[in-house]
């Protein structure tokens, strides 16, 4: 089947993410915050794809 991308953890990634996994496609979820990646995980399964994204700040000169 399709390899799908999500990014973010939040509502929707959640409903997206479960309807995706229901029709057989792979899923990967992409987010910032790893607590929220941490409960998407546990509620869709294990053995979810995921890739903790880190945002560095960067200082305007």
């Amino acid at each position: 089947m399709t390899e799908i991308d999500i990014i973010g953890s939040g509502h929707m990634a959640r409903g997206i993410a479960s309807r995706l996994l229901a029709g057989g496609h792979d899923v990967r979820i992409i987010g910032r915050n790893d607590s929220q990646m941490r409960d998407l995980v546990e509620t869709l399964g294990p053995g979810l794809p995921v890739c903790i994204w880190e945002v560095q700040s960067r200082a305007m000169l």
